[in-house]
């Protein structure tokens, strides 16, 4: 049997590993994984890689590195990369639907609804319902189906999206039931529509069910990027709706997001996360000087022309964007 040491492209997985290890573990602030991830798609490039599978998850890295420093800012680049991503991967991979997310996610980001709902459509064309990557994939695209309906505010096609969610978490618990190796991707489906119920409630213009949803449901998950998005647009139903929910649960929300945010090292969020409590400490007569620090020490490593606008609708001065 062959070692690792065999293994021509053993240093390419290590590196992309190493990689996707620190990005998921937040042992890195994510703006200093940009770099690596820059390095490893350079490495990923040399000929002695062509037509290995490590080679696409090295654009998929430097993707979601992108992804998480500023999805909107870095969508040129991001598009770039899954391009040059599209160009070598296929359907029978299963790259391909985290490619599918990728633009689709990014595309739904910049506002293009249009492509978003195209690459989506392309991808699940692609689910043919026979395997394990099937089913893990295609709960995927229909997750991120209901988040183009929130977005839209289209509340039908999010109860739709959703209920083809349901129906893919469902056939999934069944394939891996018996498969106790698999128990941990289960528990993922399951967070992933815990997580998914609160959207629909605000695709529906509900803020106080959302967040009856949420504390039913994901609000005592560990913290994770998917649950931290949840909470971004349930923080801004609640903001735009004040009373809506009593106790005023905005200071919980916002200490659970700024404490996760700063262990990650997301300059986007931690910048969201700032903004909204500025916006909040105002309604509320409350002591904005913190939260105005921190939105000057996150705002200059994004490229959030969206986050500086809305800082100068509330009257702050902002910098030029300071990201690569």
């Amino acid at each position: 049997m062959k070692g690792p040491e065999d293994d021509p492209n053993a240093e390419l997985w290590e590196k992309v590993a190493a990689v996707q290890d620190r990005r998921i573990q937040g042992r890195t602030p994510v703006e200093a994984l940009l770099d690596d991830a820059v390095e490893l798609v350079t490495l990923a490039r040399a000929p002695r890689y062509d037509g290995c599978q490590a080679r696409l998850c090295a654009y998929d890295q430097l993707i979601s590195v992108y992804e998480a420093l500023d999805p909107v800012g870095y969508a040129p680049e991001i598009a770039t990369t899954a391009s040059e991503l599209r160009e070598e991967a296929s359907p029978s991979m299963t790259c391909w639907f985290c490619l599918g997310l990728s633009v689709a996610r990014s595309a739904r980001l910049s506002g293009d609804f249009a492509k978003a709902r195209r690459v989506l459509d392309e991808a699940r064309a692609e689910i043919r319902m026979k395997t394990y990557a099937d089913l893990y994939y295609g709960a995927r695209l229909a997750a991120e189906r209901v988040r183009l309906a929130h977005a839209e505010q289209d509340a039908r096609a999010a109860e739709a999206a959703f209920a083809q969610l349901r129906r893919f978490v469902e056939l999934d618990r069944d394939a891996c039931r018996g498969r106790p190796e698999l128990a941990s991707r289960v528990a993922d489906d399951e967070e992933l529509e815990r997580e998914l119920a609160v959207l629909v409630e605000l695709a529906k213009g509900e803020p106080a069910a959302a967040h009856r949803a949420y504390e039913a449901g994901c609000a005592k998950d560990a913290p994770n990027p998917g649950r931290l998005l949840i909470q971004h647009e349930l923080l801004e139903a609640l903001l735009a709706a004040p009373g809506a929910v009593e106790p005023d649960p905005v200071p919980a929300l916002l200490d659970d997001m700024r404490r996760f945010t700063e262990a990650q090292g997301y300059p986007r969020d931690a910048a969201k996360v700032a903004l909204a409590e500025i916006a909040w400490c105002r309604a509320r007569g409350g002591d904005e000087a913190p939260a105005r620090s921190r939105l000057e020490a996150a705002l200059p490593k994004t490229r959030a022309e969206d986050l500086r606008l809305r800082a100068r609708e509330l009257g702050l001065a902002v910098d030029a964007p300071g990201a690569p």
